[in-house]
C-alpha cells in the first residue's frame, strides 16, 4: 500500500473512528496469528477483503465467534469497477484502463 494511502487510512481510523489499535497484515500472516489467542483486548474484528469477497470475523477474549462470521460479495474487483465507472462519468473515460484505476 502506498505511504500516502496508508497514512490517510491511519488518520481516518484513529481520529475519525476513534480506534484504540489497528493491525494491517496480509491474509497469509493471519494464519500464523490465528494459532495464538490474542490477549490485548476484549473484543476484536478481523476483516479480510480480497479480490471477490470480504470476510469479517469477530473475536471475543481471543477466540473467534465462528457463528457470527460474515461473507460479503464485495471485493477489490467490484470496487475497482465502481471507481472506473464513477471516474469515467465525471472526468475522463477510463473504461478498459484497469491498470490505471488500480
Amino acid at each position: 500500500m502506498p505511504d500516502i494511502v496508508q497514512n490517510r487510512l491511519l488518520e481516518v481510523v484513529y481520529e475519525d473512528l476513534d480506534f484504540n489499535a489497528l493491525s494491517l497484515v496480509t491474509s497469509h500472516s493471519m494464519i500464523r496469528l490465528a494459532s495464538k489467542p490474542v490477549e490485548t483486548s476484549l473484543c476484536q474484528l478481523v476483516i479480510d477483503s480480497g479480490f471477490s469477497f470480504t470476510y469479517a470475523v469477530p473475536f471475543f477474549q481471543g477466540l473467534p465467534l465462528k457463528h457470527c462470521a460474515t461473507r460479503v460479495d464485495v471485493g477489490g474487483k467490484m470496487l475497482t469497477n465502481l471507481l472506473m465507472e464513477t471516474l469515467s462519468h465525471k472526468d475522463v473515460n477510463l473504461r478498459g484502463e484497469t491498470h490505471i484505476v488500480n
